[in-house]
């Protein structure tokens, strides 16, 4: 698989979330709420400069779109939709 120009493949972290008094707030309230996601990159685009395969990163969800390859899901970013690198 080959990801071209400044495009990032994506692989969903699914995180638990809780709130102030230690209640699990389920994923469809939480993806309400949360704007930016964080997942794990499978490959980056032939144009990608600093980000790197298998880095962590939080992206843009409102930027992204989700894909299906081989029966798997994934999310397509553009660099521009990255925020943050852990």
């Amino acid at each position: 698989m080959k990801v071209i120009g400044k495009n990032i493949l994506l692989k969903n972290i699914v995180e638990k979330v809780e709130n102030d008094i230690g209640l699990i707030i389920t994923t469809k309230q939480d993806e309400k709420s949360v704007r930016y996601k964080k997942a794990e990159v499978v490959k980056v685009g032939s144009d990608v400069d600093i980000i790197k395969d298998k880095d962590i990163v939080y992206y843009d969800f409102a930027q992204a779109s989700e894909i299906r390859v081989s029966g798997e899901k994934y999310v397509v970013v553009s660099e521009r939709g990255i925020v943050v690198i852990e």
